[in-house]
């Protein structure tokens, strides 16, 4: 079996003079639906775009995670390195390591009992949920979203050469269950409007107050 988890993702990042209620309240606010070509669950089985084909073992895989991130296109991120990389003409490797940093859909193997990624990590057979080297968020349930928030500073007034910044991160977790296999299918036949559990959603507010 594999289990499947699925992320809505925003993430902002403000300079000081821009780090007004209005400018937050709007980062804040969500659709009721958007368009994914990421993957899908029908009869059992997980459909992922081709281009993951040579990436994922199936036999080996045991979880994967799909992340909707808002305002942005792994795939147009790729496109656009692999382009700059040619004019460049940098060697192969140097690109293969660089597009490994657009993840929208992240594999695990079998054996993993605990999944890292981004500030979060999950205990995959108790399907819990940790902020990573923290404590405990929730549990992970088929049908019960979850709504994290997030914040950090990034000062540099100190070399008087860069304005402070603050990072806004809004993620919606959703554990969608287990399925028996994967398959893969061009974009075009994964298109689907999923629908933002925003109204559903557990709340865990983890920011913190900066003036």
């Amino acid at each position: 079996m594999i289990r499947v988890l699925h992320i809505f993702k925003k993430e902002a990042e403000f300079r000081k003079s821009d780090y007004t209620p209005e400018a937050r309240k709007l980062f804040f606010e969500w659709g009721n639906q958007l368009v994914s070509r990421l993957g899908k669950i029908k009869d059992q089985r997980l459909f992922l775009p081709n281009e993951y084909k040579e990436q994922i073992n199936v036999s080996r895989t045991g979880t994967v995670i799909i992340q909707d991130i808002i305002g942005f296109s792994g795939t147009s991120a790729k496109k656009d390195y692999l382009k700059y990389v040619k004019e460049m003409d940098f060697p192969s490797w140097f690109a293969d390591n660089w597009t490994k940093r657009f993840p929208e859909i992240i594999h695990f193997n079998k054996q993993d009992s605990k999944l890292d990624f981004d500030p979060f990590t999950i205990d995959i057979y108790n399907k819990e949920l940790y902020l990573k080297d923290a404590y405990k968020l929730c549990g992970l349930k088929v049908g019960e979203p979850v709504r994290i928030l997030l914040n950090k500073k990034c000062d540099f007034s100190f070399s008087g050469r860069r304005e402070r910044t603050y990072l806004e991160s809004d993620y919606i977790f959703q554990y969608l269950g287990e399925v028996d296999k994967i398959e893969f299918l061009s974009e075009e036949k994964l298109e689907v409007q999923r629908e933002i559990p925003l109204k559903t959603a557990k709340l865990i507010d983890l920011r913190t107050t900066y003036y």
